[in-house]
């Protein structure tokens, strides 16, 4: 989220006060609840907690999730997007990682999420 995503969070939260919140369920990487860069929120520092899944188990779901079809149909609807060719929908993981192909590898340079993404943070390093 950049610095607006997270200061709509944040009023949505406190906006809701009176209803108070006790938890947000949501994927989202962790940023200060309580400060951003000068800006003070002035909220109380929160119980934070993350569950994570095995992060080898995560990947292999995410090669296989990105490829699922129905999903793509619905995104392409949305945004436009062509479909990729019937190949990349066929493609086996550890096919994949056979032949050396980027996309099953982390590359210098490129951003990828990870499972540490969740726990440090919004910045470019964290990927």
């Amino acid at each position: 989220m950049n610095r607006s995503d997270q200061e709509n969070l944040i009023r949505y939260i406190t906006k809701k006060k009176g209803s108070r919140i006790e938890s947000y369920d949501r994927h989202m990487y962790y940023f200060n609840v309580t400060r951003s860069g000068d800006v003070q929120y002035g909220l109380d520092r929160p119980i934070l907690f993350n569950i994570i899944r095995n992060p080898v188990s995560r990947y292999i779901s995410h090669f296989y999730f990105s490829r699922d079809p129905i999903k793509w149909k619905r995104s392409r609807t949305r945004k436009r997007m062509s479909l990729p060719p019937k190949s990349w929908f066929e493609k086996d993981l550890n096919t994949c990682l056979k032949e050396n192909d980027p996309e099953c590898y982390f590359v210098p340079g490129k951003m990828r999420e990870m499972v540490l993404t969740y726990f440090c943070g919004q910045h470019p390093a964290c990927m």
